[in-house]
Formats: structure tokens, sequence, C-alpha cells
């Protein structure tokens, strides 16, 4: 027998959860089922711009979809208090105008977690624990469609260096929403928050973390073609997909370097890098990728 549940009855179900007294699996079914919308259950809404149910999302169960007009995609994820939650976002449009926003147990925005989605890894330690609702929705009605995947990479209980990890991946999300204020200042804060990122995650020992600050950093230099200082950043990030084995990002970065490459001239070393990138894409089972690269 299960009893309808009010807000406040609901929440106190997410406390007893959170000490055990529900077993998670259950808890989770239930969450999704009593789960108020995104769109704070708004009334005559027409049935073409009714947001969908809230889906379920864990690690190993990536979410994804199209966007179009005023469409929103809701993930649900049971976090609690001392874990640690890696997630990312990917989208295939470089410019990409999908926004993702997270909402906590108590209604609330992560600010830290929301806002446009970045070509990285977000980390997170929630404060609280319950169900927090992960929003994705294009930022304009009016941008073109897109799909996205969004995947949570790790979820697990906390180590003592993940508080480092966290200040580091802020910092990053910091340096890269930066990228819209083209601005000496500007540049210079957000060169200034990668490399402070790049400290923590080495004291941390991630380096992926590490390797996607670089990646950060040649990002803006290329926006302001300088583009030997973003062959250089990607030489380090190269470096760290490669001794991290994660050769499809090794390949990317190999591919943005041959385009820097090509725009300074160096058309035997950007045909050297296509070339490198080509015999991980083929190691790899990539025909998409191998083709794009041909």
């Amino acid at each position: 027998h299960i009893e309808q549940h009010s807000r406040t009855g609901f929440r106190l179900e997410a406390a007893r959860a959170a000490a055990g007294a529900i077993p998670r699996g259950i808890f989770l079914f239930l969450c999704l089922l009593l789960l108020p919308s995104a769109s704070g259950g708004q009334a005559n809404v027409p049935a073409s711009e009714e947001p969908e149910g809230v889906r379920s999302l864990g690690v190993g169960h990536a979410g994804e979809g199209r966007l179009a007009g005023v469409q929103e995609h809701v993930y649900g994820l049971v976090l609690s208090n001392g874990q640690f939650l890696r997630l990312r976002v990917a989208v295939e449009n470089p410019a990409s105008n999908v926004q993702l926003t997270v909402f906590g147990p108590d209604d609330r925005k992560v600010d830290e977690l929301s806002g446009p989605v970045c070509p990285f890894s977000l980390y997170f330690m929630p404060p609280v624990s319950g169900v927090y609702r992960f929003r994705v929705e294009l930022l304009r009605s009016d941008d073109p469609p897109e799909t996205y995947k969004i995947e949570v990479n790790e979820l697990r209980e906390s180590r003592a260096q993940d508080e480092t990890r966290v200040a580091a991946s802020q910092g990053l999300v910091e340096a890269y929403r930066l990228k819209d204020q083209d601005s000496p200042a500007s540049r210079q804060q957000a060169a200034q928050k990668s490399e402070e990122a790049i400290s923590l995650f080495r004291d941390a020992g991630d380096r992926r973390g590490e390797a996607e600050a670089f990646q950060v950093l040649s990002f803006r230099s290329f926006v302001a073609t300088d583009y030997q200082a973003a062959i250089d950043y990607l030489e380090q990030a190269k470096g760290l997909w490669h001794a991290l084995a994660d050769y499809g990002a090794e390949a990317a970065a190999l591919d943005s370097m041959a385009n820097y490459l090509g725009r300074l001239g160096e058309s035997q070393k950007a045909l050297d890098s296509l070339n490198e990138s080509l015999l991980l894409r083929r190691a790899l089972g990539d025909r998409w990728g191998e083709a794009m690269v041909l």
C-alpha cells in the first residue's frame, strides 16, 4: 500500500531514504513518480509544449535526445550527501545553444552546475541528500534543433582529494563561460582561472581534469587567433589523453592541432597530425571519425 504524498511528505521520505529506511531502488522509483515537473507544473500548457516525464539517470544509463523549440528533457538522479559526482553533457555543435539547469531536492537551482553546456566534465558533491533534477533545453526557442547526450561518469563515496577536484571544476566552468566576453580583461581572467584549475587538478592527481583544462586554454587561444599557443596547450592535453588511454580524445586533439597548424601554414605538420589521428581512429574502429579525417 503506497499512500499519496504531499510535497512535505515527499521530502520526509527522501530524508528517510537517505538514512537507509527505504531501499535505494524503491526510493528512486517513488521519486520519479512523485517528482514535480521542472516547469513548475504550470496549468493550461498546450499539449504540444507539455514537458515530458522525468527520465532516470545513473551510471551506465546515459540519456540522449534531440531538442527543438520549447522542448525540455528532465532527468532525475538520487544523490546523497558525502557522494562525488562526475557528469558530462556532450553536444555535436561546438557553438552549442543547449543549456543545463540543475535543481536540488529543495527545488532551488544549483548554480555551479547550471548554464550553457561545457565541453568537459562537471564535478559535484551534493550538500543534501535527495532527488536532483537535470533539465536540458535550448537557450532560445528559435535556436536550431540540437542533439545531446547526458552521462554520469562517476558516482561514488567522496574521497579526500575530491573537494580539490570540485574547486578545480568550478574554476574551469567559470573560465569557459567567460568566452562570450571578448575583452582583454576577460581573456586574462579566463587564462588565470584555467591555470589555477590545472594546478588544482594536478594536486588532486586528476589527469582527465587537467587535460580538459588545457583544452579550454587551447580554445581560448584559438578564439584570440593565437594559434601557436592553442597548439602548445593541445600538445599537453594530447600527452595526458594518451597516458589515460583515452585515444578518442587524443585523436580529437590531433584533429584540432591539424586545423591550427594549417592556419599557420605548417601544411606538412598538419598532415602528420591528421595521419596520427587516422591511425588512432582505425585502431578504435571509429569509421565515422576516420571518414571525417579523410
